[in-house]
């Protein structure tokens, strides 16, 4: 996970999806992936599925969210607003 953060912050990227992540835990929290904070659901800790999505953003990504949603260990989606409204 260390290693992610750091590639994305190597690369300059805005937005990072991650699907079959393997993390324990339902709903999100306050990870970080290499300095990086992390938006992410869980597999129930039970479970032992491959299942799990993360989502990284950069900061100006972050602060262009307005909402977000951990619909499940396999679904997440992010509102943001980018640019104006037409």
């Amino acid at each position: 996970r260390e290693e992610i953060g750091k590639i994305f912050l190597k690369r300059k990227l805005d937005v990072l999806a991650l699907s079959e992540t393997k993390m324990k835990g339902i709903g999100s929290s306050n990870r970080e992936f290499g300095g990086v904070e992390v938006y992410w659901y869980g597999v129930d800790e039970a479970e032992h599925g491959s299942s799990g999505v993360a989502l990284l953003l950069s900061p100006e990504m972050k602060g262009s969210m307005t909402d977000h949603v951990e619909v499940s260990d396999r679904l997440m989606w992010v509102k943001l607003k980018l640019g104006r409204e037409v």
